[in-house]
């Protein structure tokens, strides 16, 4: 297990326990809960006007992020074919 330890943007201090692999290359981590966050917070700035958002899959395919901002009421943008097809 691998201990993270980060400030949050309220300034308090976190931790997280986690099985990572000896080799991190790359490395990336995401905040579910912040994730969700700036999503809602983006989504009640247009409240007040019809809208959809949506997440450009081509700047992050990982289906686990898009899966979030879609059981948020979110949208995917997929420009091409290529863009929806598994690796």
């Amino acid at each position: 297990m691998t201990f993270i330890t980060w400030i949050s943007n309220s300034g308090a201090k976190k931790c997280l326990f986690l099985p990572l692999p000896s080799k991190w290359d790359p490395f990336y981590l995401y905040s579910y809960q912040t994730l969700k966050n700036h999503f809602r917070v983006f989504d009640q700035a247009f409240a007040e006007i019809p809208h959809r958002i949506c997440f450009a899959a081509k700047s992050n395919a990982n289906i686990a992020i898009l899966r979030i901002f879609i059981l948020e009421g979110g949208g995917v943008d997929i420009v091409s074919g290529v863009s929806f097809i598994a690796p």
